[in-house]
């Protein structure tokens, strides 16, 4: 493979990474905000607002990990 096809293929999987992390985020806040919408209705389990709270801690302040730019040349 030539260079030009490596650099070429690095970005397609670069990019479908990108989008893998992105739908997980998405998947997990969706999760994040039916167990939000549970306790609501529940009001106030215990067991629920710990959730809520490790949730809240890991995937709503964690930022996702950034890609490594390809910039080399």
């Amino acid at each position: 493979m030539a260079v030009k096809d490596l650099k070429n293929l690095e970005t397609k999987l670069e990019r479908g990474i990108s989008k893998i992390c992105s739908k997980k985020m998405s998947l997990l806040l969706g999760l994040y905000e039916l167990i939000s919408a549970k306790e609501a209705v529940i009001n106030g389990g215990a067991e629920i607002k710990g959730l809520i709270a490790l949730f809240h801690q890991v995937f709503v302040m964690h930022h996702p990990p950034s890609l490594p730019s390809s910039s080399n040349s």
